[in-house]
């Protein structure tokens, strides 16, 4: 695992979203992982691109490097969250795909 050699403390965020924010600036790597909203907010602040868990599985199911539908049922089964309709509009956007 990567370890971050300093955490910006002005992020002010949890541990995790500052890590993942202060190793981006760190590596100067343009892309973070991250959807919490603050956390994003922080991230764009910062000159960074967030992208969140929903758009890599919706990108990595469109290019064929995975089973969206597969994904997102795993993805429900964690401590993953967001509002239900959010999941719900985006598995139907998964099963449209297929059609």
């Amino acid at each position: 695992m990567t370890q971050v050699q300093r955490v910006d403390p002005s992020i002010a965020l949890g541990a995790g979203e500052n890590e993942a924010i202060s190793l981006a600036l760190e590596r100067q790597v343009r892309v973070v992982l991250m959807d919490e909203r603050r956390g994003r907010a922080a991230a764009q602040a910062r000159g960074l691109l967030p992208v969140g868990t929903l758009n890599l599985i919706d990108l990595g199911d469109e290019l064929g490097f995975l089973d969206g539908i597969a994904a997102l049922q795993d993805l429900r089964q964690t401590t993953f969250r967001a509002e239900k309709t959010l999941l719900d509009h985006f598995e139907a956007k998964l099963k449209g795909r297929r059609q």
